[in-house]
C-alpha cells in the first residue's frame, strides 16, 4: 500500500455561522496501483495505461495529474499541447 495522507476537510454551515465551523482530519491510502496500469486515474476512480484529456502521467506520485488551466491535453504541469 501506498503512504497514508493527511486529507482536512473545512465545513462551513450555509447560515454563516462561522463558531459551527469545523476541520475534519481523515488518513487516507490506497494500493499501489499493478504494473500493467501503472497510474491510478482520479476521473476514473481506478488504475489505467493512460491519462484522459486533461491529465498527464506522473509516475513518480503513481497518478494522473491535472493539466493546467485552459490545457486539454499536455505532457506534464508547463507542457501543454
Amino acid at each position: 500500500a501506498d503512504e497514508p495522507r493527511l486529507v482536512s476537510i473545512a465545513v462551513r454551515p450555509a447560515n454563516g455561522d462561522f463558531a459551527l465551523s469545523r476541520v475534519y482530519s481523515l488518513r487516507v491510502s490506497r494500493e499501489a496501483c499493478p504494473i500493467g496500469r501503472p497510474v491510478f486515474a482520479p476521473d476514473l476512480g481506478r488504475c489505467a495505461v493512460t491519462c484522459n484529456d486533461g491529465y498527464f502521467r506522473n509516475l513518480s506520485s503513481g497518478q494522473c495529474e491535472t493539466c493546467a488551466r485552459h490545457c486539454l491535453s499536455c505532457d506534464g504541469w508547463a507542457e501543454c499541447r
